[in-house]
């Protein structure tokens, strides 16, 4: 039995098409994420490039913001500055308001400068919203200040009108990747079954965001491989857990003595294993 689970990679992608499809207004954008390595001091610089796929024009709103990533994996969005390691200081987008005609591609160009005092990273979110899909809420144009229903505007509220490009910078002198498996659990819902799930805790205890990939393999008694699923890439924040389930459906064992094992690679040269035997059995 061979599977790869592509559901990591899967969810994401159907998110993101839900989100430019539905809220943005079929609005894309050339990326949804930018990982920069800048040592202190320096500036780096590039072009996110928006597409406008509708016939009439859109004019595209850009604003700052910090973010945070839950274990779950949902991410929350808060005001420029809030946010653990705030990039938003240091960003800067031009233009930050600009109309595109049906059908029209335009580039926006950003600038990052790492500070003189970093130490491992810094993270911001830029994040863009069609003004029309904002008719009659001047509130959340305004997203921080008090509107005139008197209640303040979170930038997750926002968000749902747009969506966010997330954006991590390194500083490799001071970067200290490290991380490790918390926990790795075998899951039997229903104990009357040989039905399975596997759940892995990665915790990253370094300085830096980290990008991890690996799999979990199951093995027979006599060491020949029975499954094999694939954890693809995701980013995780320092000082953070995620949580990974597989697989999607549970897997039915056979009878006898199973040996899990789980490897994610974090790093070039760094990776992280754990093991755990169990039994099926009636």
């Amino acid at each position: 039995m061979h599977r790869k689970i592509w559901a990591l990679c899967l969810v994401p992608l159907l998110v993101c098409c839900f989100i430019l499809f539905q809220a943005f207004g079929t609005i894309g954008v050339s990326t949804l994420g930018v990982w920069v390595t800048i040592p202190a001091g320096k500036t780096v610089s590039g072009t996110f490039t928006f597409t406008n796929y509708r016939d009439t024009e859109r004019r595209l709103l850009i604003k700052l913001c910090d973010w945070k990533r839950l274990e779950s994996g949902e991410i929350v969005l808060m005001e420029p500055g809030k946010g653990k390691n705030s990039l938003t200081s240091y960003i800067e987008v031009q233009p930050r308001k600009a109309s595109l005609q049906a059908g029209e591609s335009r580039k926006f160009r950003y600038k990052v400068t790492m500070p003189d005092d970093t130490e491992g990273a810094l993270w911001g979110g830029v994040l863009a919203v069609p003004e029309q899909d904002l008719a009659g809420r001047a509130d959340l144009i305004q997203t921080g200040q008090t509107g005139k229903d008197q209640t303040q505007v979170s930038m997750n509220k926002l968000a749902s009108y747009g969506f966010t490009i997330k954006i991590w910078a390194i500083e490799p002198s001071t970067a200290k990747p490290s991380a490790r498996i918390s926990s790795f659990q075998v899951i039997n819902e229903d104990e009357a079954s040989r039905s399975f799930k596997f759940k892995v805790m990665f915790l990253n205890n370094g300085n830096i965001p980290l990008r991890p990939e690996g799999h979990i393999s199951l093995f027979d008694s006599t060491g020949q491989r029975m499954a094999h699923y694939e954890i693809d890439r995701f980013g995780i924040l320092p000082d953070s857990v995620r949580v990974i389930k597989l697989p999607q459906a549970p897997v039915d064992l056979p009878l006898g003595k199973v040996k899990a094992q789980v490897m994610l690679k974090y790093a070039t040269d760094k990776v992280v294993e754990k093991q755990v035997d169990f039994t099926v059995g009636e």
